[in-house]
């Protein structure tokens, strides 16, 4: 309050103390003519109270202020010790660990010296500690979801060791900042039913986490250019499929694409069902696999005789049939490499077992791997999967272009017609160590049956034409717009002529204005063509880069004179011919959710699965943002770690009752001090601590 004036005549103004009456004419303000009246009302209880309150309040604002002075130093120390803790559940989770393992790892760095506390190095921690790692990722892809223009679906599914439908959905898009192709997981979504409604439900509920509504398009919103699925029926079904349904959400067009992994494996297998001793041969395979693979006894036995020949052993392995070319690849190679000590077993296997079963396995295996035309098709199969399963490596890469996919395919194409008229590497090496007189493959092995010449072997040409066909066919949709309309960019196949490179490709690309027509702008659409020259121009002298590289530069740079076209670039690179990234998912998924796993919830396996497919590593991942997150989430104060009972206190004058169990009082002792020593007395440090312990990090309550 004002001190009393000397003045006859004094104009009070509104105070901004607390007064009990806001209505009285000192407050909103009067003339004041008598000097005994602002004397008299200096002395009233109306005034003294709120002096009081006045000068309580001020104290108070002194003392919170320096509380949090006192608490800002508190929680740093609590935040570095949080960091530490984050990544060590980073660590757990990143490589797929059970949560028990968190409470080791942090009882194994306490031993070490590293300052980790008392409080939250249980399971529980490490739970709540994934789900904040993994609302962080998520939030980055909704923010993601808030700036690209376009994104593609990639969707597939698989049982879990609970015999659990698991359906992954993950996006592919175009960073806002770096302009690089990004595959982010959506989720991992428990399928209700596993037909085509229960797929679409399971992929808009998965996709809405991440801020991408197919229901509910705005204008700001991502346009949905492409599904990326098997070909399963219930997904590519053309009335009421999965990519039929997802595409009828939207107002734009689609590109629905099959899986070419998955496409290149049913082109061989449509190539081969044909030829009737193929099917044969290949349960030959499948049958040599399975007699040693379950055997450890007859491993061993094979593995005596291979150090008796001084041969080199290549183990022989199941045949997996999700990954039928390169596991069928790894069976001969084996039988291959390991034939000559393979028959010298399967006969001692004929001398010495009295087992019924054991002899007529071994009978039936020996008698094909004594044929000529079986050791002829074990090197020719070989170099045929040789490089069809280089093709199918291409195809697993993680940024795959659309364009990509017609080159790999061509070429293979190419080299399966090519074996045709010469034999490849491993059947030429047949022929070669085959001798026709005796007999004997490599001098040590007598082969019954009769070998043609290869110019005449009917079998041989037309297994390499039947397959070689059927895989072309798979892949005839490469040639059918839109998608073969974004072959021409492309720039390895143009001309090198500025007269041809002039009119390279206008077709094509007017083509593509006119089937997104509802997503360009009209002056996109409008300069798009003229653009398209200047395009050519700057991407014809960076030919020898990786296509990948060169329009990742371009969408970089976002040049003036290419700003319209470059929304087609967009569209390439976000276009997804390949789901191998839903594979890696589930082989992740099943290392998680093993057998001993089986009730991990439904939510761990999400926040655990979007950690282990992200990119981050743990030398790069920076935990201060979950930290953040996860302060602010309400979980702060659980104490994650099993309680004991506290012992029986007898209080006496000097001692105090201390709560043990939530935390160790002379690890926090200078803290206190420091609080007690700043704020000036023990009693007032006492009491702030009681009022402010629910709102502090610190996890602590000093009675």
């Amino acid at each position: 309050m004002a001190s009393v004036p000397t003045d006859s005549s004094i104009q009070l103004q509104p105070q901004p103390q607390h007064p009990e009456d806001t209505t009285s004419g000192l407050y909103v303000g009067k003339s004041v003519d008598r000097k005994d009246t602002l004397t008299a009302h200096q002395m009233s209880a109306r005034h003294i109270s709120c002096l009081s309150k006045f000068e309580g309040q001020q104290k108070k604002n002194t003392t919170d202020g320096a509380l949090s002075k006192a608490f800002s130093k508190v929680e740093e120390k609590e935040v570095e010790r949080y960091k530490k803790l984050f990544n060590t559940a980073f660590a757990v989770v990143k490589h797929g660990r059970p949560y028990t393992d968190y409470p080791f790892l942090c009882q194994i760095q306490k031993k070490n010296g590293l300052e980790l506390g008392n409080d939250h190095i249980g399971r529980d921690a490490c739970v709540d500690f994934q789900n904040a790692i993994s609302a962080v990722l998520m939030k980055e892809t909704e923010n993601h979801m808030q700036s690209v223009r376009f994104v593609s679906i990639m969707s597939d599914s698989s049982t879990d060791s609970s015999v659990i439908d698991q359906e992954g959905i993950l996006l592919r898009y175009v960073h806002p900042v770096s302009h690089e192709p990004v595959t982010a997981v959506a989720s991992i979504e428990k399928l209700e039913n596993a037909r085509a409604e229960g797929v679409v439900q399971a992929i808009k509920t998965g996709v809405q986490k991440c801020g991408f509504d197919l229901e509910n398009t705005q204008n700001n919103s991502p346009k949905l250019i492409c599904v990326n699925l098997d070909g399963a029926a219930v997904n590519m079904g053309a009335k009421n499929g999965v990519a039929k349904q997802l595409s009828d959400l939207v107002d734009n067009k689609v590109i629905i694409t099959h899986c070419v992994a998955h496409k290149l494996e049913l082109g061989v297998l449509d190539g081969i069902k044909h030829m009737d001793y193929v099917k044969k041969f290949e349960d030959t395979i499948k049958r040599i696999c399975k007699f040693y693979s379950y055997s450890p006894k007859r491993r061993q036995e094979l593995q005596k005789l291979a150090c008796f020949f001084q041969e080199n052993l290549i183990m022989y392995t199941e045949i997996k049939a999700i990954r039928w070319v390169s596991s069928k690849l790894r069976a001969l190679k084996a039988v291959c490499a390991d034939l000559h000590v393979t028959v010298s077993h399967m006969e001692q296997v004929l001398s010495t077992s009295n087992k019924a079963d054991e002899l007529g396995q071994a009978r039936a295996i020996l008698n094909e791997l004594k044929q000529v035309k079986f050791v002829k098709y074990i090197h020719l199969m070989t170099d045929v999967l040789s490089v069809i399963t280089k093709t199918s490596e291409l195809f697993q890469t993680k940024d795959l272009l659309l364009f990509e996919v017609k080159e790999a395919i061509d070429t293979l194409y190419m080299k399966l017609l090519a074996m045709s008229k010469e034999p490849g590497e491993n059947l030429s090496k047949f022929y070669s160590v085959f001798d026709k007189e005796s007999a004997l493959f490599d001098g040590k092995l007598k082969l019954t049956g009769h070998l043609p010449v290869f110019g005449e072997d009917k079998d041989v040409h037309d297994l390499l034409e039947k397959v070689a066909t059927y895989i072309l066919n798979r892949f005839s949709d490469l040639g059918r717009p839109p998608v073969s309309n974004f072959q021409v960019f492309d720039f390895r196949t143009w001309p090198f002529s500025l007269q041809d490179l002039s009119t390279y490709g206008c077709k094509e690309i007017g083509t593509l204005c006119d089937e997104y027509s509802d997503i360009l702008t009209d002056e996109e659409r409008s300069s798009i063509p003229s653009e398209w020259q200047t395009l050519k121009v700057q991407v014809s002298m960076q030919r020898k880069s990786h296509p990948l590289a060169v329009y990742t530069s371009i969408l970089q740079r976002q040049e003036e004179s290419v700003k319209h076209i470059l929304v087609l670039l967009n569209m390439l690179v976000t276009v997804s011919p390949s789901t191998a990234a839903c594979e890696r998912l589930f082989s992740n998924m099943n290392f998680v959710k093993n057998s001993f796993r089986t009730r991990l919830t439904q939510q761990n396996l999400q926040n655990q699965m979007r950690i282990i497919v992200s990119d981050t590593q743990l030398e790069d991942f920076d935990p201060l943002q979950a930290v953040e997150f996860w302060l602010q989430s309400g979980h702060r104060h659980i104490t994650h770690r099993k309680r004991q009972r506290a012992a029986t206190v007898v209080p006496t004058q000097a001692s105090t009752a201390s709560c043990s169990d939530v935390t160790d009082q002379e690890s926090i002792q200078p803290f206190v001090d420091a609080i007690v020593n700043t704020l000036g007395g023990e009693d007032i440090a006492r009491q702030k601590l009681k009022d402010m312990a629910s709102d502090s990090a610190k996890q602590c309550l000093i009675m």
